[in-house]
């Protein structure tokens, strides 16, 4: 098995293998308006995130069949949670304030730096928070792009320096104002900020490191990032909300072509969005569109890297999130309990 579903079917989440059914049952009692903030990734673990009326509730596997709940986050107020099944850490972000999730240690309150509004991974343990800092450099703006690198509360400054060309067009164009997301697990590091106007303009700016300490700016004309990832190797891939996959040649973010195969499912001139888990060559995803009113969840596959897809059935199960195992990764094993 390389991949599969998380479905719904009265009221109560499964896992469902490609091509085994039925494997788990994850967590019960959760009502079809809110699957739209159930949060799933998988890697060396599997995670899950489920909305509550409080803090949110968090839910890690070793292997996609028994469950474990983890003890509520020290939130205060309003956050944001990254999932990190590779790690298996999990980083709940709120004003000032980061709550990680360590495997051998529990939660870790850590304070963030000023301006930071997220934070992704990076190597050796380290976080990477982003977000911004009084301007130097954007006319007309009182913050620019910041970025920042540390583990146990202590934060050194990146220098997000782009070429005098990429910055100037990223200021013009609303991308330099704040990052909202970062992935540093692996050269290059990318981060991702989207446009000032978003309002009007819905474009995201991806900034990639160079070998001369610099970083790359290439704007995603009218997409909207909802994923970093990397594959097998550390290869980066961006995904975006209408289920394009862009690939990292070395220079630029190149287009696959997947977002063609999956505006043909459903009504052609109806907007849908995809969320995707990728895979090389399997990628599994979730297309959601809406219909007369109605929230339409298609499960779909593709075995050739995003090039075609297809419709999937579920045996009457509604789909929510998609996983693609990696190599590593281990998938539940059919008809195993949690």
């Amino acid at each position: 098995m390389t991949g599969g579903w998380l479905g719904w079917t009265d009221g109560r989440l499964r896992l469902v293998a490609d091509g085994a059914g039925v494997v788990a049952e994850p967590v019960g009692d959760l009502p079809r308006e809110r699957l739209g903030e159930v949060g799933f990734a998988v890697g060396r673990t599997w995670q899950l995130l489920l909305p509550g009326a409080g803090p949110p509730r968090l839910l890690v596997s070793n292997d996609g069949a028994g469950w474990t709940a983890l003890p509520p986050p020290p939130v205060r107020g309003p956050a944001s949670v990254g999932l990190h099944p590779d790690s298996g850490r999990v980083a709940v972000v709120e004003a000032g304030w980061l709550h990680a999730w360590e495997l051998a240690g529990g939660w870790r309150t850590l304070p963030l730096p000023g301006g930071a509004v997220w934070v992704g991974e990076g190597t050796d343990g380290e976080w990477w928070a982003v977000g911004s800092r009084p301007s130097r450099r954007v006319r007309g703006s009182d913050r620019e792009a910041a970025a920042w690198r540390g583990a146990g509360g202590e934060w050194t400054s990146v220098a997000v320096r782009p070429s005098w060309c990429d910055a100037y067009r990223a200021i013009e164009s609303g991308g330099f104002e704040t990052l909202q997301a970062a992935d540093a697990r692996a050269e290059p590091v990318v981060l991702a900020s989207e446009c000032a106007w978003f309002l009007e303009d819905p474009s995201w700016f991806l900034f990639t490191s160079r070998g001369d300490g610099r970083f790359a700016v290439q704007r995603l004309a009218g997409r909207v990032l909802v994923r970093l990832h990397r594959c097998t190797g550390g290869r980066p891939v961006a995904v975006t909300a209408d289920g394009e996959l862009w690939d990292w040649n070395g220079r630029r973010w190149d287009e696959r072509g997947s977002a063609a195969g999956l505006r043909e499912i459903g009504h052609r001139r109806a907007p849908y969005r995809a969320h995707l888990a990728p895979g090389d060559p399997s990628i599994y995803g979730v297309h959601v569109q809406t219909r007369d009113g109605r929230e339409v969840r298609t499960p779909v596959r593709s075995e050739d890297r995003g090039a075609s897809w297809e419709a999937v059935d579920l045996a009457g199960a509604l789909a929510v999130a998609a996983w693609s195992a990696p190599p590593r990764a281990t998938t539940p094993d059919a008809g195993a309990a949690p």
